[in-house]
């Protein structure tokens, strides 16, 4: 057992079932089964089994075997760093890759290229699985790793590797790798992220046309427009999807809803909400996003924003006057003013100077942006809404400032709300603004 990984057990919870079989903090797991624990996604697949035995290596060095029973996947086990994944980075050099777009010297961990089919497993990160080598390929059918987001820009093996920045198709047959997830019952959703002239028009029909042939086990798609900032420099030459291109991009995915629907009762596959503001078209109804399987990629966010912020504030009428104003992206602005205005909160675009105007989406915003941008309005509010998706985890923007140094710049007080449409009607109740 010497040369398998081992984890150091930091806490072991009372009465569950290693406390019970003897298992104390500061023994060492060496392995499940036989099997040895590389990470969480072995050690939860592993610990979810039948009929555990687990190796410990106690304190003293002595090596045990010890059966555990009535455990239902929860040994009431707790581990130190040992056990925590450490996020695998991007083989490619994607022709779009957002982190390359970035302007220097902002802080270092926005330049993490991350590409970890773990992650996609747990967070819901899509992946292009090109930094997966077989035998960790086979891991994942072994853990039934399901479902898992993957990156399918285009199943033609050549466009695809253009667009991964390969400058050979070694390894970029995705279709080979997903139909052996297929066929061994693992589940995926697909993203596409439409380049104009490269993965479009015929070769988005070959792309879905060749995923749908791998339903069910492919779950739904996402069609998403390139996003392109001012900092492309030395960077391959992309166009940007304009109204035109988003309007007949709109029309092959409705043809192809139609052609799903009819083969196997769902939609299958969905342009996302910036693709129909591109376009300048109306958002599908509620319903047409059937269980809303790719909100997180931006497909049907708008109509699960307004749906939730409506119902939550049908018969809210609060009592405070206050005056009030929500920042927000380009595109969302007309959406939100028409929500929030009864409770006479002004709705303010921020247009985003640091990555281009053509960036668009409230969670790439600046506080320097912003900053500039209600100064140079020169009315006072006695607070400020903004999305809590333009902060990371420690609440600093993606520009370096923190919120204290926002506050400070526009002498205001800001107010971090919740990026659902439940979080702000909570904010509104919350603050108890009244109806106009």
């Amino acid at each position: 057992m010497s040369d398998l990984p081992r984890h150091v057990i930091e806490s072991v919870e009372p009465n569950g079932a290693a406390h019970r079989a003897g298992i104390c903090a500061g023994d060492t797991l060496a392995a499940i089964n036989g099997e040895p624990v590389r990470d969480q996604i072995d050690y939860q697949f592993l610990a979810s089994q039948g009929g555990l035995t687990l190796e410990i290596i106690r304190k003293d060095g002595q090596s045990e075997s010890i059966k555990l029973r009535g455990s239902d996947g929860n040994l009431g086990l707790r581990f130190g760093d040992s056990m925590r994944i450490k996020v695998r980075e991007c083989a490619n050099n994607c022709v779009f890759c957002f982190v390359n777009q970035l302007p220097r010297c902002m802080r270092g961990t926005l330049y993490v290229k991350d590409d970890d089919w773990r992650m996609s497993l747990i967070m819901g990160n899509y992946v292009t699985l090109t930094n997966v080598g077989e035998a960790e390929f086979n891991r994942i059918i072994s853990r039934r790793a399901s479902p898992l987001y993957i990156s399918v820009h285009a199943m033609d093996s050549a466009v695809n590797a253009r667009l991964l920045g390969r400058k050979n198709e070694r390894g970029t047959d995705i279709e080979q790798r997903l139909r052996k997830l297929s066929e061994a019952g693992i589940s995926f959703h697909c993203q596409i992220v439409l380049c104009p002239g490269i993965n479009d028009g015929a070769v988005l029909n070959d792309t879905i046309e060749r995923l749908l042939a791998l339903s069910p086990s492919a779950l739904s798609v996402a069609v998403v427009p390139v996003g392109l900032t001012k900092h492309r420099a030395d960077l391959p030459l992309l166009n940007h999807v304009t109204e035109g291109i988003a309007n007949r991009v709109i029309a092959q995915v409705n043809d192809w809803q139609k052609k799903c629907l009819a083969e196997t009762g769902t939609r299958f596959v969905f342009a996302s909400d910036e693709m129909y503001i591109r376009a300048n078209l109306p958002l599908p109804a509620y319903e047409e996003y059937e269980d809303f399987q790719q909100v997180g990629n931006g497909v049907g966010l708008v109509s699960s924003f307004v749906d939730d912020f409506t119902r939550e504030t049908e018969d809210f009428a609060g009592e405070v006057s206050y005056s009030c104003a929500a920042v927000t992206g380009v595109d969302f602005a007309p959406i939100l003013a028409p929500l929030i205005k009864p409770y006479n909160i002004d709705t303010i675009p921020i247009v985003n100077r640091f990555f281009g105007d053509t960036v668009t989406v409230a969670g790439l915003l600046t506080a320097q942006d912003i900053a500039a941008q209600l100064n140079a309005r020169g009315g006072k509010y006695d607070a400020i809404l903004l999305c809590d998706s333009m902060l990371n985890d420690d609440g600093v923007f993606l520009d370096d400032w923190t919120l204290d140094d926002l506050r400070s710049a526009i002498g205001t007080r800001v107010i971090v709300v919740g990026s659902s449409g439940i979080a702000l009607a909570n904010k509104i109740k919350e603050l108890g603004i009244a109806k106009s």
